[in-house]
């Protein structure tokens, strides 16, 4: 037995050539060859933007630049520009038993990319049933059910398991899951209650 290594070079896509290998023993004696084939997964740029869009059912427009986050430079090809895409505010004030929409902008390269986006709530925070929608490559918000069903998204209720994609993240709150297949440069949108 033995073990072979491949590192592809950044950027490389594709795959390589299969390698053909031969061993021998302490005596000299050669195996027939073999041959090893490597597929390569190619690596996903994932850009997520996370605002508040409403407080109470009032809309929140607007720009903000956050000048630590290089994914709303303005050199980053959102539709139309950061400022005309990534609407909403940030660190906003909210009342006790506010009704907060929140709005993940994404943006993936490759486009037609597969990422799923988990989202844990914020401790004391509940999920406004019903609120979970997604809309991508140009296409009109479409409203998700809320269980795991088969369409694009979930919310995953405190304690139960997340899917695998999550990476293990823990889930005291809820979680907030949508696979972002084919809808790059997309939006998620959900609403959550402050708490009292």
């Amino acid at each position: 037995t033995g073990v072979v290594t491949f590192t592809p070079e950044a950027g490389f896509t594709g795959d390589p050539t299969p390698i053909s290998y031969t061993v021998s023993d302490t005596d000299g004696n050669v195996s027939n060859p073999a041959t090893i084939t490597i597929t390569v997964t190619a690596s996903v740029e994932v850009r997520l933007i996370k605002r508040i869009t409403a407080i109470d059912g009032i809309p929140l427009s607007g720009f903000v630049d956050v000048p630590t986050d290089p994914n709303d430079n303005p050199e980053v090809a959102w539709p139309g520009g950061s400022a005309a895409f990534l609407q909403g505010g940030v660190n906003q004030t909210v009342g006790s038993s506010a009704t907060v929409q929140f709005s993940i902008y994404f943006l993936l390269n490759p486009a037609s990319s597969s990422f799923l986006i988990c989202d844990p709530l914020s401790s004391g925070f509940t999920y406004s049933p019903g609120s979970l929608s997604v809309s991508g490559a140009g296409q009109p918000m479409t409203v998700l059910s809320d269980g795991q069903d088969g369409d694009a998204g979930s919310f995953i209720p405190a304690g139960l398991p997340v899917p695998d994609g999550c990476g293990g993240i823990p889930n005291p709150n809820g979680v907030v899951v949508v696979n972002s297949a084919d809808r790059s440069p997309g939006m998620i949108r959900f609403e959550v209650t402050t708490p009292d």
